[in-house]
């Protein structure tokens, strides 16, 4: 039986990623988590995975991580934390990849998860919204691993949809409407990270299905309850560093409508609430527009 190590296994992908792997009789499996009072709540749901709690930036999981066959690396720092923090990231985001190089095996195996925004971080212009800072370190870990003696795997994702309606704020502005964006399923991801556990590849990019990628004009269409009318001139100009993402091997098999009817079924009470109130939220955030002007009124449908 190989022992299997996942790190920051109780986020949103780490506790499906378990709940997928806990039975499966090929792997001993072993978590580290926060020791937070929602992580050992939730850790009670499982039987067959044993728990280790420990703070990355202050206790060591050395001896877990020599132990290990197959390492799963679900830890980081995510914005806006990361770019508020920038030292603070770095040392989870990009030093910690380093150091499980270091210490580990040179047979053991790193499954590293990383973001597709790495395609494109040199190749568009990067607003104020852009997390540079998440970015580079996801970036760096990338390099790391590519000149390890380690077997590794990254996985690179798009927008992770758990289906909830997210926070309504003024930085909704600072993506541009028409700004293409790309969506995948929480299912989607952990299928992914199931398979790379014997799958060869170095990178893995996921998706690639036409029915995921969408304007950010669509997101705030889902987010506001179905309003299709917004004022151009408040939104940035400036390009989120994000597209479609064209991998015609690795399809997600979840649409956005999907996602999104998913959504609705789970929070009836907030899109009835998003649905009667959404245009009345869109006029009052409209004055706390950071690119407001008093001309230019057009608006996009």
């Amino acid at each position: 039986m190989k022992k299997l190590l996942v790190i920051g296994g109780l986020g949103n992908i780490g506790y499906h990623f378990l709940k997928r792997i806990e039975n499966d009789t090929t792997y001993h499996t072993i978590c580290i988590a926060r020791p937070s009072k929602k992580n050992k709540r939730l850790a009670k749901k499982f039987s067959n995975v044993k728990f280790v709690w420990a703070d990355l930036f202050r206790d060591n999981i050395d001896s877990q991580i020599k132990k290990a066959d197959v390492i799963v690396n679900l830890a980081a720092i995510l914005p806006p934390i990361s770019e508020a923090k920038k030292s603070h990231s770095q040392v989870i985001n990009r030093d910690f990849v380093q150091h499980i190089v270091n210490i580990s095996f040179p047979s053991t195996k790193i499954i590293q998860m990383s973001t597709t925004g790495v395609k494109f971080y040199n190749t568009k212009s990067k607003s104020i919204f852009f997390a540079k800072h998440y970015l580079s370190g996801k970036k760096e870990a990338e390099d790391i691993l590519g000149k390890a003696q380690n077997p590794y795997t990254i996985i690179r994702i798009p927008f992770v949809f758990d289906c909830k309606y997210p926070t309504i704020s003024k930085n909704i502005f600072n993506i541009p409407l028409q700004n293409k964006m790309e969506f995948i399923h929480t299912k989607d991801v952990v299928d992914s990270l199931y398979l790379a556990l014997t799958q060869k590849k170095n990178i893995i990019t996921l998706g690639g299905n036409p029915q995921c990628q969408i304007t950010y004009h669509t997101y705030l269409t889902f987010c506001f309850g179905g309003i299709k009318k917004f004022k151009s001139s408040l939104f940035t100009k400036i390009n989120y560093p994000t597209d479609w993402i064209s991998t015609p091997s690795v399809h997600q098999k979840i649409t956005f409508q999907d996602m999104v009817k998913e959504t609705k079924i789970k929070h009836p009470f907030t899109f009835l609430y998003r649905k009667i109130f959404g245009y009345f939220i869109m006029t009052n955030l409209e004055t706390k527009s950071p690119y407001k002007k008093s001309s230019n009124k057009a608006t996009a449908n």
